[in-house]
């Protein structure tokens, strides 16, 4: 939230349709978010600090 705080807004709104998939894209990001933990982190059963920040980098350079 602090990042997407931190850039300008866009200079238009997004679509209606845009917006009622918001939650097939907030899903999404979540699914990948869950499969990016379980393939870096497979043994580990509770996330450290350290984990979130790698896993954060690693879906920042795919989206």
């Amino acid at each position: 939230m602090e990042q997407l705080a931190a850039h300008t807004p866009l200079d238009r709104a997004p679509t209606r349709e845009t917006e009622e998939r918001y939650p097939e894209i907030i899903g999404g990001l979540s699914v990948a978010l869950a499969e990016t933990f379980k393939i870096m982190y497979l043994e580990d059963k509770n996330s450290q600090t350290g984990h979130w920040e790698d896993v954060t980098v690693v879906l920042d350079r795919l989206l």
